[in-house]
């Protein structure tokens, strides 16, 4: 019935892959016993780059259109803006105009659908079953900016999800799904997404969720093709069919072939080719680390089970009107490990804006209490210090490690809020009570300073942990987002800071993670002993 648009298959007649064919049976197979309605509402469905899922996802629209049987179906194409949500609706049109397999006709005149408007302008599809009692049915291509009245999709067609930059379009389509009593599904295709790609990665690890049976969601339909964990798909082309399921019928072998080959001595090229096309879960394109080494450290934490233990503290403040974060460090006294969690406190008058300029989900993360959004358009430094203070009382805290920008306010806002606090100026000088601030560099300087952490080694004692499994990290949305983000400049003697200019959004929690790390450093490496910022 229809026929191949574009590329090396031009012509020929459209017929479903294996992956494709078993997806769409599934999809419209499955029926509730209760209401004869679909059993699916939503379709993830996740595969490497080329694997047809754009003309695939048009095919199911003109089905929808025109032979589900549904009256008046509304059939979309979502996206972010006008010119997303056409790439499917243009190759529905072009299919549409396209001749039908072994006929002299059109798709047009061979069923009765019609273009509204003309060659790349055309902007709906309808198809007149007033004679078979169905009405006028549509497919139209909308943007998040489109206003709708009352839509009542049939099925909504969004592709492309890791290049989402805000969940608005998934969102606003899933509520219009929920208000319909029949048939609606909202069908997502996508290549994995990078971490700092936030709305495909929260996606995606959702519906992995729901594959492995740690989420039950009965109304959800899934396929993800990725290589396994094991594989080496640079060194061995045999599990490339993997994540490429058209691998050898509408993607050439040739095509993968060339981009493994000039990935090749070339990291960030090489991280992209492995996301792209053999699912690998990355961060961005210059991560600090691999993201599989990051992951494989993330757990969820129980800080009641640490309350004896030494805990550091770690804080790196905002100008106020941003992020600040404070960390959270415990060592185990058995054996060193150590476990890091972040506090995020952000103004709530500005939380909303600050969301949609770093497309970032920041007010559902506040609502779920990943980030605590403080009342007002700042943040009092009196709040922090507070927040310090509690943590204080929960926690046997050895000290804080410290950002120097702006320290000065936080020592007055803790004397105000009854806090006593003393930095540390080295083995050789006296003292305080109270709270142990220990200054942390933030550059390449200060290796051999007595009295300040060296982030450099910082860096170093963070990146070993997560290698060798020394460290456990909260497992937050916000503290990925961060991590994702964070570029490492090195001044060419291989020592590597943070670079805060380059990298691409908020890392301020990561900045406490390896101040934290930093700070604990001396005392894993002594395990039993006391820590080498303690004096005799």
């Amino acid at each position: 019935m229809l026929t191949i648009t574009g590329g090396v298959k031009a012509n020929e007649p459209f017929n479903l892959l294996w992956y494709q064919a078993f997806i769409t049976g599934q999809l419209f197979g499955w029926k509730r016993a209760d209401t004869g309605f679909w059993r699916f509402r939503s379709v993830w469905v996740e595969t490497g780059k080329g694997q047809g899922k754009s003309p695939w996802m048009a095919g199911l629209g003109l089905y929808g259109l025109r032979f589900s049987g549904v009256p008046r179906a509304e059939v979309y194409s979502a996206a972010a803006t006008k010119d997303q949500a056409r790439v499917i609706f243009k190759d529905a049109v072009s299919m549409v105009r396209a001749q039908v397999p072994d006929n002299d006709e059109t798709l047009e005149q061979f069923c009765g659908i019609r273009p509204r408007g003309t060659g790349d302008e055309t902007w709906k599809l309808e198809w007149d079953g007033a004679a078979e009692g169905l009405g006028t049915c549509t497919f139209s291509p909308v943007a998040s900016s489109d206003t709708q009245s009352g839509p009542k999709p049939l099925l909504v067609l969004v592709d492309e999800v890791h290049e989402l930059k805000s969940a608005d379009v998934i969102e606003t389509w899933e509520q219009a799904i929920t208000k319909v009593p029949g048939n609606s599904c909202l069908i997502m295709g996508t290549n994995t997404a990078a971490a700092d790609q936030v709305v495909g990665t929260e996606y995606s690890d959702y519906y992995e969720d729901v594959v492995l049976g740690a989420r039950e969601d009965d109304t959800s339909l899934v396929f993800i093709a990725r290589t396994d964990k094991d594989d080496k798909p640079f060194e061995d082309p045999s599990c490339w069919a993997k994540s490429l399921p058209a691998l050898g019928v509408t993607f050439e072998r040739s095509n993968i072939q060339a981009q493994v080959q000039k990935a090749q001595g070339l990291p960030s090229k090489e991280l992209a080719v492995k996301r792209l096309y053999f699912g690998v879960k990355v961060g961005a394109a210059d991560c600090w680390i691999e993201w599989g080494l990051w992951e494989s450290v993330l757990g969820d934490i129980d800080e009641a089970e640490f309350r004896d233990w030494d805990c550091w503290l770690s804080l790196d403040q905002s100008n106020r009107i941003d992020f600040t974060a404070l960390g959270k460090t415990w060592i185990r006294p058995t054996d060193g490990h150590r476990f890091v969690k972040v506090r995020y406190f952000t103004p709530a008058d500005t939380l909303a804006q600050r969301a949609d300029e770093d497309k970032a989900p920041y007010v559902a993360w506040a609502r779920e209490g990943l980030i605590e959004a403080v009342p007002g358009p700042t943040i009092p430094k009196a709040h922090v210090a507070r927040a310090v203070k509690e943590e204080m009382v929960r926690n046997r805290v050895v000290g804080m490690a410290f950002d120097p920008a702006q320290i000065q306010d936080f020592e007055e806002a803790a004397r105000d809020v009854g806090l006593d606090v003393w930095r540390y100026e080295g083995p050789d000088k006296p003292g305080g009570s109270g709270l142990k601030m220990v200054r942390h560099g933030q550059g390449p300087r200060g290796f051999d300073s007595p009295s300040s952490l060296w982030m450099p080694r910082s860096v170093r004692e963070t990146e070993e942990a997560i290698v060798n499994k020394a460290v456990t990290i909260h497992r937050s949305p916000v503290t990925n987002l961060c991590s994702a983000n964070l570029m490492l400049a090195d001044d060419g003697l291989g020592n590597r800071t943070p670079a805060k200019r380059r990298s691409r959004g908020r890392i301020d929690g990561m900045l406490t993670v390896i101040m934290g790390m930093g700070a604990a450093g001396g005392m894993v490496s002594k395990a039993t002993q006391k820590s080498w910022w303690e004096e005799d």
